[in-house]
């Protein structure tokens, strides 16, 4: 059984490996940005909000612009 589980997990993080070299480097930074902040609030886990946030920290980024013509600000993002 743990051998099995060793295999899994070595095959799950080629294949994030392999989505990640895929992307743009624009996403990959918001990858990166929103699991440093899934792990600066102690969440255990990346769900929408640290995206929306990684996303956010991005200056040139189409997603964010979008997001602050609608009134989101990455201060209201992080008090939630």
């Amino acid at each position: 059984m743990r051998v099995l589980i060793l295999y899994n997990r070595g095959t799950m993080q080629e294949e994030f490996s392999e989505i990640m070299n895929k992307l743009s480097e624009n996403a990959r930074f918001a990858l990166q940005k929103s699991d440093y902040y899934a792990k600066r609030y102690n969440n255990g886990y990346m769900g929408t909000e640290h995206l929306l946030l990684g996303i956010m920290s991005m200056d040139v980024s189409m997603g964010a612009k979008m997001l602050r013509e609608e009134g989101v600000t990455t201060e209201e993002l992080k008090k939630h």
